[in-house]
């Protein structure tokens, strides 16, 4: 079967699910326009083609006792990308890792629970031995949150 491209009621349906993945079909449907099975179809063709790569739950940072987020971008040894990320998944306090285009070439997001935490992640991120430098960015505040990650 051929994948096709989103038009633009498909967008309008993943712009409702990704705004709350629980809302029902019944509700996109009356939104949209369309029948419940037609969006049912849709949202089974979405899903078989990749398009929704899955459904979640967003914890709120106090849920996850989070009290600093940051992004820390990385200068590293050329073509590690693959290397570093793949160390850095199995670190708990890493949301996120891009690779970047730019003068930097990493970008890590991170949710630690103190300033103190977010330090010694920094001293274990330098420590690395394909790390060249980091710059650490620490998050302000929050004035919206897709957690809608790159592809």
């Amino acid at each position: 079967m051929t994948k096709r491209s989103p038009d633009a009621v498909d967008r309008l349906i993943l712009r409702q699910l990704s705004l709350n993945a629980r809302t029902t079909l019944s509700a996109i449907a009356r939104d949209v326009g369309l029948s419940r099975a037609a969006v049912h179809q849709r949202v089974s063709r979405l899903e078989r083609d990749d398009i929704i790569a899955g459904y979640t739950t967003r914890l709120h940072p106090v849920a996850r006792r989070v009290q600093v987020s940051a992004v820390v971008m990385l200068n590293i040894e050329a073509t590690r990308w693959a290397e570093i990320a793949s160390e850095l998944q199995g670190w708990p306090e890493v949301r996120a890792c891009w690779s970047m285009a730019g003068d930097k070439d990493m970008a890590v997001l991170v949710d630690v629970s103190s300033n103190e935490d977010l330090m010694g992640l920094t001293e274990r991120l330098n420590a690395m031995r394909t790390v060249r430098n980091t710059a650490t960015h620490v998050v302000l505040r929050t004035h919206f949150d897709r957690g809608v990650a790159p592809p």
